[in-house]
């Protein structure tokens, strides 16, 4: 028995050595990446899996945690900004089930009226998210992307592409910023809709 033990033990550092490197492997090769190289990846990632929780990870979530909204993070009930990376991420998988945990301790203290009410609001704010993402995957499918060039000043940079869908151009500017040499979005800045309306409404049948 001792053995086995010793050998699990083995097993379990040495597993966990492995993935270190890899993950140390993956932060060198993003230190590595320029503004461009790193969109042009993004892009690339997104396309190939056909979900944009590949974005998550190049968020600098510190700096996009102090520049959302104090009332946006009291709602969504997010302290830290690991907890609101974790959001992100949920409700990329599953937005209702999120909404329905962060509201779960206030839905019993509401009349039933106004809990059938918060439940046709979730389904429909879920409905509305889904289309706006199944939308933009199509879209982003569709689509003809290349990486125009980059102005690099200081520990901020700002990435010039061009997308061409259904016969169109479209010229789009994002801003990135610089921390611990890795290049990342500083903000969500795709989500203001969710932020100014969807999180408002549903606090509004809470009250």
């Amino acid at each position: 028995p001792s053995a086995r033990i010793i050998s699990r033990a083995i097993l379990l550092i040495i597993t966990s050595l492995l993935l270190s490197n890899h993950a140390l492997a993956d932060e060198r090769a993003f230190a590595d990446e320029t503004p461009e190289e790193m969109m042009k990846a993004l892009i690339a990632e997104v396309k190939s899996t056909g979900s944009p929780v590949a974005i998550i990870e190049r968020v600098d979530w510190t700096t996009a945690f102090a520049q959302t909204l104090p009332e946006y993070r009291k709602g969504i009930g997010v302290k830290t900004p690991a907890e609101l990376k974790d959001f992100y991420r949920s409700m990329f998988e599953n937005p209702n089930a999120v909404m329905k945990e962060k509201l779960a301790s206030k839905m019993d203290s509401l009349p039933p009226a106004k809990q059938a009410a918060l439940e046709v609001l979730m389904m429909r704010v879920e409905a509305s998210m889904k289309e706006h993402k199944q939308s933009e995957m199509d879209k982003l499918r569709r689509s003809k992307i290349n990486v125009i060039g980059s102005k690099i000043d200081g520990d901020k940079a700002t990435v010039e592409f061009e997308s061409l869908l259904d016969g169109k151009t479209k010229t789009q500017t994002v801003q990135l910023i610089k921390v611990d040499n890795q290049w990342r979005f500083p903000t969500l800045q795709w989500d203001k809709a969710l932020e100014k309306i969807a999180v408002p409404a549903v606090q509004q049948q809470t009250k």
